[in-house]
């Protein structure tokens, strides 16, 4: 370790100060396009589209404080479609959309599974703590009641696992013993047997972090010559493959996986508008991960992603997604 280094960090990582942001401007302008007859969607697109989360979280906050009302309200009342779901889902910020997310996935008639496992999975125990407590006080009502009562049988224990935040924190390393046992445990519970034993490997998946998990795939080829994701494939079916999916293919390889969602999300007659929303609104946050996406995406599909979102919106929801992958 060199000279002045601080040394190896294996705790929770330590708490940083938050600098207050003055939304002063933001909050007018958006107060501006939303005052009168008509709504200037130009105008809050140019604000809520180019905006990171700490700055959309002082915006909402500020707005409350200088205009007295809601701005999530405000935009409810001036915009519609979809261009009023992307607004909407952007000024909640990074949890609070979250939590949106999983009410649109859970109302109504039938389950919006893919919209639901992308709210919920593969998140930290922080993150689900969090979207937990919005969820309550936003719709009165606990996430996990709401889960059960759209879920059932085993899809639906998977599901309240993952909302236990029991997973590992992600600074927690990865110990050898543990990976062996857990991988034996697995083969035990798919290959190994007539049948398989979901709970065993959901209650495995949903408490491991990235790395345990990375450790699984490579250990588990290593024992059984079976590409880790082709079992999951083999083994499970329905909402649960693709919930499992979802944990192990983010850990293995996010950029792949959510280049993949977002394609997905376009691909073939139509677009699946409400998931392209949650997609690039959940990847838009992190400004750093963002454009390592995009460049997962041209290499995958040899299009841009900017160029590909624009040719599937039009009108103001349209200029509103690509804003938000720009």
């Amino acid at each position: 370790m060199p000279y002045g280094a601080p040394p190896p960090h294996h705790g929770p990582p330590p708490q940083q100060h938050v600098v207050p942001i003055d939304a002063t401007a933001d909050v007018d302008a958006i107060h501006r396009a939303c005052k009168g007859f008509g709504t200037d969607g130009r105008a809050l697109i140019s604000i809520l589209g180019h905006r990171d989360g700490p700055t959309i979280d002082a915006i909402r906050a500020q707005y409350t404080t200088r205009i007295r009302r809601d701005l999530i309200d405000t935009l409810e009342k001036e915009t519609s479609g979809n261009f009023e779901t992307a607004l909407v889902s952007t000024a909640l910020g990074p949890i609070e959309s979250e939590a949106y997310f999983a009410h649109r996935a859970i109302a109504g008639l039938g389950t919006k599974e893919s919209m639901l496992t992308e709210a919920i999975m593969g998140k930290s125990n922080q993150q689900i703590a969090m979207l937990k407590s919005v969820y309550q006080k936003r719709y009165r009502e606990p996430l996990e009641s709401a889960v059960r009562g759209d879920l059932s049988g085993k899809t639906e224990q998977l599901f309240v696992m993952a909302l236990t935040g029991n997973r590992m924190e992600d600074w927690v390393a990865v110990d050898p013993q543990i990976v062996s046992n857990d991988v034996r445990t697995l083969y035990a519970a798919t290959q190994g047997r007539m049948g398989t034993d979901e709970i065993q490997v959901c209650s495995i998946l949903t408490r491991a972090n990235n790395a345990y998990i990375c450790a699984y795939a490579d250990s588990y080829k290593r024992q059984y010559a079976q590409d880790f994701v082709k079992m999951i494939r083999k083994e499970f079916s329905g909402h649960m493959e693709a919930a499992l999916l979802y944990i192990v293919k983010g850990a293995l390889n996010k950029t792949e996986r959510d280049a993949e969602l977002l394609e997905d999300s376009m691909a073939g007659i139509g677009t699946k508008d409400d998931l392209l929303i949650s997609r690039l609104v959940r990847a838009h946050w992190d400004k750093g991960y963002f454009p390592m996406l995009k460049l997962k995406y041209a290499a995958l599909y040899k299009r841009d992603l900017t160029k590909r979102v624009k040719g599937e919106t039009s009108g103001d929801y349209g200029k509103m997604m690509v804003a938000l992958t720009s």
